[in-house]
């Protein structure tokens, strides 16, 4: 098939947002379908010439950027009114403040499909970022064929709540609906009115290499990973670990914590001031080669929960087979997810509980008495499993019968 796939994020940009699109559309190549992946540049006026399509080697996407600038609020008195108005108005004509983005991407999709090289059988669109489903949407229409939505993020989370049934609404006509969790596949039900079918983003290689040593011999690492949504809760973690730092007393030397994410300083800050003198490190977004090998080869790895969106991350490091905690709890899917593995897993709501889980996890540690799980079934949310769903769906969205 030829399959277009829209998301405004760069597959370079160093952000969860840009994995999903991405690696599917990498993954699709894979299996012998032709993708072209619509995007925004990673630099600003970076466009892609459209003759390089002539020449480009199918066994990888086509990555179209199409430049656009997003707009600004405004700072003046009377700013935030304007700036909601603006707001409003952009998710409704372009699903976004960014119009140009959407204009000039639809432009040059129209413009590819015109010169025969490329006529999508299928379009799928990842929101995320409205302008994408609108993309989607129109260049289907132009072109005459079907488009698939795929929710990743919380529809009630970055609509408006007046603007919900409305945008939805703007969005409609869509062939097939997917969805990265039964969070997001709900807002499709509420808000769209049908039924999602649900796709996991995969998990990468790196997570599922297991290392047979810690990376640092002797040491007790711990990582933190991801957002941590909200200051109060790093407070909590941290002065849980302090808990259990000041009963290990000389043994804490042997003790590495590690933050990889995009909360660096926030979570610096917290660390300097509820754990002053311990070894704490903060990498930011490191490639998912360096995070998928951090986490596979920590003693314990661990993740703040939010309510309102699905962790992606848990599946990640489910699949590393490395003790899990969590804090301070998780949802009913989540729970259902962890216990198709065989991977430890620890949700402690509070910071007594959390200085009682890594005191049990350091002394089995240094016991040496508990050897990884390496039950079946790890990469069954690898990223060509999940493809394969993916393009179950895409060809059930064009009546095809087979790729």
């Amino acid at each position: 098939m030829d399959i277009l796939m829209v998301n405004p994020v760069h597959p370079a940009t160093p952000h969860i947002s840009a994995a999903r699109a991405w690696r599917f559309a990498q993954e699709l190549s894979a299996l012998g379908h032709r993708v072209v992946l619509l995007t925004r540049p990673l630099q600003p006026d970076g466009a892609t010439p459209m003759p390089e399509l002539a020449t480009h080697d199918w066994a990888g996407p086509f990555v179209l950027e199409c430049a656009g600038v997003t707009a600004t609020s405004s700072t003046r008195v009377g700013g935030r009114l304007r700036s909601k108005l603006r707001t409003a108005v952009g998710l409704l004509r372009h699903g976004g403040s960014d119009g140009q983005w959407h204009d000039e991407a639809l432009r040059r999709i129209l413009d590819l499909v015109a010169t025969g090289t490329f006529r999508p059988d299928v379009a799928w669109a990842t929101f995320g970022k409205g302008e994408a489903l609108f993309v989607a949407r129109k260049a289907a229409q132009g072109i005459g064929c079907p488009w698939v939505m795929d929710i990743k993020d919380n529809w009630e989370l970055y609509v408006p709540t007046g603007l919900r049934r409305l945008l939805a609404w703007r969005v409609r006509g869509w062939s097939k609906a997917t969805a990265n969790a039964q969070l997001t596949a709900a807002c499709v039900s509420t808000w769209h009115g049908a039924t999602a079918q649900i796709v996991y983003s995969g998990v990468d290689h790196a997570f599922l290499a297991h290392p047979t040593t810690n990376a640092v011999p002797g040491a007790f690492i711990l990582n933190l990973v991801g957002s941590v949504y909200s200051r109060q809760e790093v407070e909590r973690f941290f002065r849980g670990i302090g808990h259990w730092l000041a009963a290990l007393g000389d043994r804490a030397r042997d003790v590495e914590v590690h933050y990889y994410g995009g909360d660096v300083e926030m979570v610096a800050g917290v660390a300097a001031e509820v754990l002053p003198g311990a070894c704490v490190k903060t990498h930011g977004f490191a490639s998912i080669d360096q995070f998928g090998k951090a986490c596979a080869s920590a003693s314990a790895n661990a993740y703040l929960a939010y309510s309102k969106t699905f962790h992606h991350k848990l599946l990640e490091l489910l699949s590393t087979g490395v003790p899990t905690i969590t804090m301070p709890g998780e949802t009913v899917e989540s729970m259902s997810l962890v216990e198709s593995y065989g991977t430890p897993f620890h949700v402690v709501a509070d910071e007594i509980e959390l200085a009682k889980c890594l005191e049990e996890l350091f002394q089995r540690h240094i016991a040496n008495d508990c050897p990884l799980p390496r039950v079946s079934g790890l990469d069954r949310h690898s990223w060509p499993n999940q493809a394969r769903q993916l393009e179950s769906i895409l060809i059930a969205a064009t009546h095809k019968d087979s790729p």
